[in-house]
């Protein structure tokens, strides 16, 4: 640099404190050349991926879009607040602290009130609506509908329906002249399921 084009930047930019104001543009960029990247890894970072829409590269492949709708992840149209999707086998993973239960909870905006969780623990999975747990699924596959699955006699606890309090039961809601069934099998063919 010449000194005069040294000093010309300085007044503009001092190099120690200082403000700078006004925006800074960038060119679109693409996949392959994100116009925000990284002197060793060019092919990494942020680009314009359209109106109102910000991608997020990584080695030249497009991961992430952030829009006026949501994030996508696997598109870059998102219509929801965070849309996932992928042409084969995806996994969403909640991982937390070994002895700590992972949770996924909806609330409303009104009060930031929980309107439903559910909640893994010890491999037992529980749901809950208004802070109440509803239903529980035992690490061995046993369900309970109003109570924890368990204690109840082992040749009939694969399902235990009821409180244990107050009037409960099991209502088979068919259609107009056609049958509720309940059938007792002791395997899949010939006249087995229907014993």
């Amino acid at each position: 640099f010449s000194t005069t084009v040294t000093n010309s930047i300085a007044t503009k930019l001092p190099l120690a404190g200082g403000t700078l104001t006004g925006a800074i543009l960038h060119s679109d960029g693409s996949t392959s050349a994100p116009s925000i990247a990284f002197g060793a890894d060019t092919n990494t970072g942020f680009y314009r991926v359209g109106s109102d829409k910000i991608g997020t590269v990584v080695g030249g492949s497009l991961k992430t879009t952030l829009t006026s709708t949501g994030l996508g992840i696997g598109t870059s149209s998102p219509s929801s607040n965070l849309d996932l999707r992928t042409t084969t086998s995806t996994t969403l993973n909640i991982q937390g602290g070994d002895g700590n239960s992972k949770n996924i909870t909806f609330k409303k905006n009104t009060g930031d009130t929980v309107e439903g969780k559910i909640k893994v623990y010890s491999n037992i999975m529980s749901f809950e609506t208004a802070g109440s747990e509803r239903m529980r699924i035992l690490s061995g596959g046993n369900v309970g509908i109003g109570n924890t699955a368990s204690g109840f006699n082992a040749q009939a606890d694969n399902l235990s329906v009821g409180t244990g309090s107050g009037a409960n039961g099991i209502t088979i809601y068919s259609g107009n002249d056609s049958s509720g069934n309940i059938f007792f099998a002791d395997g899949t063919s010939g006249d087995d399921p229907t014993r």
